[in-house]
């Protein structure tokens, strides 16, 4: 797990030395951004990625938790079934400042 990543997912994936499976872990136990490439989807990498990154954030004494938008009922699912709880909602809001 890094601490800071740069670029987005798919840029993470255009490395043949990195995996086939992105998730971003916050230091304080926040998931986010996970991404798998389409033809690796369905083969349970996903779950793995964050399976581990659960049990590592647990070891650290960290809470983890995830950050799924609203429609996407795969990773809804996913983490369901891993014994995540939907706990609340929120928004983004991002300031584009005026130059």
């Amino acid at each position: 797990m890094h601490n800071e990543v740069r670029g987005t997912p798919r840029d993470k994936m255009k490395d043949p030395g990195l995996s086939n499976v992105f998730a971003d872990v916050i230091r304080y136990g926040g998931l986010g951004a996970m991404f798998t490439l389409s033809e690796h989807r369905r083969k349970g990498y996903g779950r793995l990625c964050a399976a581990a990154a659960s049990r590592r954030l647990l070891s650290l004494g960290i809470n983890p938790y995830a950050y799924i938008e609203l429609g996407n009922a795969a990773s809804i699912r996913l983490f369901r079934e891993m014994g995540y709880e939907r706990t609340e909602e929120s928004d983004w809001i991002t300031f584009q400042p005026h130059m």
